[in-house]
């Protein structure tokens, strides 16, 4: 190969290494890069060959040069063109409300002109992350998540802000991550559905009420303690593995039988 064609893929691979850091989040806009001489260090290149890379990425938009500042990630770097890709990560499929929940999903997005993947992660936090890994690697266009055991902390947290920083749209169903406060969701209101549970059997002429919920999703945890065990219904409830503190144990009131 000749010189010229050497110094060509030398240039065209930092060129293609900095497009691939900036799409992958590694690099945030308005964020500075390493110097001429840094870069040249790392990839073993003249500060020649850096030099024209980076000339490419300036008159592509990509990054900005300052005199007397440095080199930065331009603020319009991740405005990529969307595509119509989207992905759908969910617990399950066939079982529960989500049949119904998939094809409403699957009819509006085919009707306005996008392809979906479906994803499973079977409710386990490590299939979750390597779904998302792949989604990061494939550069979908959006994500629609029904989150996994979200009534505890989440590993894949930044997972999910990678994404964010990749520009890539997510949107929660069911339920959603308390570590990422600022995430777009549609959920139902399970406080009133436990309320609303509570004053059906209280009109129907019950007085002792026994609650079965899902421990490790942010659904059971919102219809239990705010809606079954909320204190303006005067309704005793066999929970007793987990008391609110605003209403008192009372040892007269039945505990629930074993089977048999």
């Amino acid at each position: 190969m000749a010189d010229t064609e050497k110094k060509t893929a030398k240039y065209r691979f930092l060129v293609d290494t900095i497009k691939e850091k900036i799409k992958n989040g590694e690099y945030e806009p308005g964020e500075r890069m390493e110097s001429e001489n840094t870069l040249s260090e790392q990839f073993g290149y003249s500060r020649q060959t850096v030099r024209q890379a980076l000339s490419v990425l300036e008159q592509e938009g990509l990054i900005e040069r300052r005199r007397g500042s440095g080199t930065y990630i331009s603020s319009e770097s991740r405005r990529t063109p969307r595509g119509n890709s989207i992905a759908i990560v969910t617990t399950y499929i066939s079982d529960y409300i989500f049949p119904t929940i998939i094809r409403g999903i699957e009819e509006t997005l085919t009707n306005a002109g996008y392809d979906l993947t479906l994803n499973v992660t079977n409710n386990h936090v490590e299939e979750e992350a390597r779904i998302l890994q792949s989604l990061i690697s494939r550069r979908v266009d959006g994500v629609i998540v029904e989150g996994t055991k979200t009534a505890f902390p989440n590993p894949n947290v930044e997972l999910y802000r990678r994404l964010e920083k990749m520009g890539v749209p997510v949107v929660f169903f069911n339920s959603y991550y308390r570590d990422l406060p600022d995430s777009v969701y549609v959920v139902t209101d399970d406080r009133k559905a436990g309320l609303q549970a509570v004053d059906l059997l209280i009109e129907k002429g019950c007085r002792r009420v026994g609650g079965v919920f899902k421990s490790d999703d942010m659904q059971g945890h919102g219809r239990t303690r705010p809606g079954f065990r909320a204190p303006e219904r005067p309704v005793p409830v066999n929970a007793p593995w987990d008391w609110p503190k605003d209403i008192p144990k009372r040892k007269t009131w039945p505990r629930p039988r074993p089977p048999g």
